[in-house]
């Protein structure tokens, strides 16, 4: 997320199942490599794209090597970058407002009767079209008209899709 969309980075992170990693040095380099499992083949396919942009966003892409292993896994291997490293942008705590918004309204949603599924359905849908900012200054982004609307129609469509199935 320090380089990436945010709400990217957590479609992509949803679908994680599990991993491993090693870090070595390599060529006085200190260097990871992560082997990456997917939920599901979507999952490793939102993944697969997010590590990409992420690689092509760093200082010095040469570094950064993202392999799709098949349908489930990925591996990465990443080594310091050395002067080419950029500055951190701290985007990435800003991260943390996507998951905790949405964790929250869920838990809401549950909270007033409504199933797990559509309550988790509900709060993502909801919190796609706004910035991390947007929900961290929540106090005047839930008085919006914009807001109320999308939470509405967010909450209609996934009563509907619970429903269906």
């Amino acid at each position: 997320s320090e380089r990436i969309d945010l709400h990217t980075t957590l479609a992509a992170t949803d679908g994680w199942a599990t991993d491993n990693s090693a870090v070595y040095e390599l060529n006085d380099k200190v260097c990871i490599v992560l082997a990456w499992d997917g939920t599901a083949r979507v999952a490793t396919e939102k993944m697969d794209s997010a590590l990409q942009a992420w690689r092509t966003r760093m200082p010095d892409p040469s570094v950064v090597k993202v392999t799709r292993v098949d349908d489930d896994s990925i591996e990465v291997t990443a080594c310091d970058p050395g002067e080419a490293r950029s500055e951190v942008t701290h985007r990435s705590k800003d991260a943390f407002a996507l998951p905790i918004f949405r964790a929250v309204l869920a838990a809401e949603f549950v909270d007033q009767g409504a199933a797990p599924h559509a309550a988790w359905c509900a709060s993502d849908a909801t919190m796609k079209p706004f910035s991390a900012s947007e929900l961290n200054s929540a106090s005047e982004l839930f008085a919006t008209e914009r807001f109320q609307t999308h939470l509405a129609n967010s909450v209609e469509r996934c009563k509907a899709r619970v429903t269906e199935t």
